[in-house]
């Protein structure tokens, strides 16, 4: 097992349809809440033919998520990083960070930063402090891709 303690989870995938283990242990989890992306990068993974099928999914219930997250009791760190979506697209993605907050869990968001306009981000930058990390990726091939 990782010593870390990292767990990746896909919409309508809970942890125990993986393993048969107690959700104490887990103090990290990586969460992919759409499948929607504003880009559409030639490289990305969405493009790939056997990826199709995660493409289809929507956004994951907010109920069902802070279910999932509440029988995690001892979660410390909450990454938003998609590998075939945009976390900021999340409709339900202020209510999650003030949950996540609310916890003390840490949070790192990535995102490709082109979603939303600057009172979107201004609302963002009121709820951080120093337990969220927001990276800028670079994810696209050109600059045409960077100015959608």
């Amino acid at each position: 097992m990782n010593q870390e303690r990292i767990l990746c989870m896909e919409k309508n995938t809970t942890i125990s349809s993986i393993y048969k283990m107690d959700n104490a242990w887990v103090e990290e989890v990586e969460l992919e809440l759409t499948s929607s992306c504003n880009l559409d990068c030639p490289l990305c993974a969405r493009n790939y033919e056997n990826n199709a099928h995660l493409l289809s999914g929507g956004q994951r219930p907010y109920n069902d998520l802070i279910d999932q997250l509440d029988s995690y009791t001892n979660l410390k760190r909450c990454c938003l990083a998609g590998i075939i979506s945009e976390p900021t697209l999340y409709k339900h993605f202020f209510d999650l960070i003030e949950y996540l907050k609310s916890r003390d869990i840490t949070i790192e968001l990535y995102t490709n930063g082109n979603t939303h306009n600057e009172l979107w981000w201004e609302e963002l930058g009121k709820l951080c402090d120093e337990s969220i990390k927001v990276i800028f990726t670079v994810c696209g091939s050109n600059q045409a891709l960077h100015e959608k």
